[in-house]
């Protein structure tokens, strides 16, 4: 296996140690899964790295059991089975492993549920004159024949042996309090980030409850809510009034988006995605003296943002963007007269939108007034200095 067909030597293998695990972390960043927020994710398959990595030689074997950052990362398919089978004891036991060997390094977890990502092998990998304790590959075999699934109740305390160093997680809204349990002495003080999915529903009652769903967790930077949760910000939660940064990927109404800014009063950067129902019924000005950054919009559809503009006032504000404003005009007015209100000048306002959009000239006078710098899309931004000399620059042609 190491040696060409014309007997010249493999040089492959004789490269140092380090330059192989550098390699070896390249092919597990190319192997694996990308999901917004948390990054990439290895799966845990011996079709791809870093498993497929150990099915070389034992040199190979060693160098990736040595190398805690192609570990430190994983995707756990699973479907919530009502039973436990026998064939999961296998993936329990390579999970634990799999932890093991990222060491000291903050975790990246994303659990996928009702997934598929275990794709049957081209052939028996327990025929292979490869031999390992690390992977149960006659159990993997004979659970994808069977279409069996990882069982959720025989994770999840794998998972918290590891609680300390959770980082990036990533898991379904209903599976949270499994891996969030309201009553334990476990703390996550490396969480930076927590994706609350909705891939499917109803396993458990009162999931709007944060003391169910995020009970154990006392500070997380990031929270991302997938899909917005219904009374959700009800409740008063530690988690929220120390509060960076989040996201609502599919935000609800006017109103409630206020009530939400009243309980994370430390927030600094906020993203509001689509499917906007922006109705207010509450004319009453909110301020929000901490918020720095605000993203707002569909990357793929128009949205009328205007009415929630109306409500606010940001003084701390210094970075807007807008993903395709609807009607754009209007939109711009209504963040002018929010800014003014605000008292407060940005340092950057961006629109990205379809090519060839061109903001009329007196809108961007306008903005200008309120933001020291004017960008669409990824053109060269418009700066005060340049207010004088509309016709020229980029932003003001078709």
């Amino acid at each position: 296996m190491m040696e060409a067909e014309d007997n010249l030597p493999c040089f492959i293998g004789q490269l140092p140690d380090e330059l192989l695990q550098q390699i070896f972390v390249c092919c597990a960043e190319v192997d694996g899964k990308s999901f917004d927020h948390i990054g990439i994710v290895q799966l845990p398959s011996p079709l791809v790295a870093p498993l497929l990595l150990m099915l070389v030689c034992l040199k190979w074997r060693e160098v990736a059991h040595d190398t805690p950052h192609l570990w430190h990362r994983i995707l756990i398919p699973m479907r919530r089975d009502p039973t436990t089978v026998p064939e999961i004891v296998p993936f329990v036991n390579a999970l634990q492993k799999w932890l093991r060997r990222s060491k000291n390094l903050p975790l990246t977890i994303r659990i996928q549920d009702r997934s598929s990502h275990f794709e049957e092998p081209e052939s028996d990998l327990s025929e292979c004159n490869y031999s390992s304790d690390d992977f149960d590959y006659e159990g993997y075999h004979h659970r994808v024949e069977n279409r069996v699934n990882v069982a959720w109740e025989e994770i999840f305390p794998v998972i918290h042996d590891h609680f300390s160093r959770f980082s990036r997680i990533s898991v379904d809204k209903d599976l949270a309090p499994l891996l969030f349990p309201p009553y334990t002495s476990q703390q996550t003080p490396a969480l930076k980030e927590l994706v609350l999915t909705d891939q499917s529903g109803g396993l458990l009652d009162h999931s709007d409850d944060p003391l169910h769903i995020i009970g154990t967790v006392k500070r997380v930077r990031h929270l991302v809510l997938d899909t917005y949760i219904d009374g959700f910000f009800r409740r008063r939660h530690r988690v929220f009034k120390k509060l960076k940064c989040l996201s609502l990927m599919h935000p609800p109404n006017t109103d409630e988006i206020i009530k939400v800014l009243g309980r994370c009063s430390s927030l600094l950067f906020l993203r509001l995605g689509d499917s906007w129902t922006y109705h207010s019924s509450m004319p009453d000005i909110f301020r929000h003296d901490a918020l720095t950054i605000l993203i707002a919009g569909s990357e793929s559809q128009g949205t009328s943002m205007d009415n929630l503009f109306d409500r606010l006032e940001l003084p701390g504000l210094h970075t807007m963007v807008l993903l395709h404003p609807e009607p754009l005009v209007k939109t711009c007015s209504s963040v002018i007269a929010m800014l003014k209100r605000s008292s407060c000048t940005l340092g950057l306002f961006k629109v990205i939108d379809t090519p060839g959009l061109v903001i009329p000239e007196e809108s961007l006078r306008e903005l200008l007034t309120v933001a020291e710098m004017v960008q669409v899309n990824f053109e060269k931004p418009y700066s005060r200095s340049q207010a004088q000399d509309l016709d020229d620059h980029p932003l003001d042609k078709q």
